[in-house]
């Protein structure tokens, strides 16, 4: 009886180390992307003022971007529109990094940026293929992109009170 209680605690103590181990790997998986932002938004004339992270591991993975000053952290519940977009207001991306599948020593992962035109928020993005060589998550190169328009999806975080009505 004394032994079953002894493994069920060490049970319980366990399962959020193997929750921190994935959510670890995923962050090392995720890591290389932040070299695709060290030189500024690539596709962009215009650069953005403001950032805004979707999740807690894109902000951890992608922090440096403010840390340097180059880009600021958007005020919560600020609109943030798109850099070329004319429209007064702050100018900016949420920006989002997932892991979408993982093929032995090879990844596919996704580089995705939102922000509000005038007609809605767009979505746009890079999947890249990384490759793990000598234990780490290289980048190797885009694979393909994407540009989406969320119409029906417009959200808070994007448009003002005026453009949301």
């Amino acid at each position: 009886m004394r032994l079953a209680n002894m493994e069920r605690h060490l049970l319980l103590l366990l399962l959020p180390m193997i929750g921190c181990l994935h959510r670890s790997s995923e962050a090392n998986l995720l890591r290389p992307l932040a070299s695709v932002y060290s030189n500024g938004f690539p596709d962009d004339s215009v650069q953005p003022q403001y950032l805004r992270f979707a999740d807690p591991l894109t902000a951890s993975i992608l922090k440096n971007l403010v840390r340097t000053g180059r880009y600021r952290l958007a005020p919560p519940g600020a609109a943030l529109f798109c850099p070329s977009n004319p429209a007064p207001g702050n100018h900016g991306y949420m920006l989002g990094l997932r892991v979408r599948n993982i093929m032995g020593d090879s990844a596919i992962v996704a580089a995705e940026q939102m922000c509000a035109t005038t007609y809605g928020v767009i979505s746009t993005g890079v999947n890249y293929l990384l490759r793990k060589k000598a234990g780490k998550w290289k980048l190797d190169r885009p694979i393909s992109g994407w540009a989406s328009p969320l119409l029906g999806m417009v959200s808070a975080r994007f448009l003002p009170e005026c453009l949301s009505r």
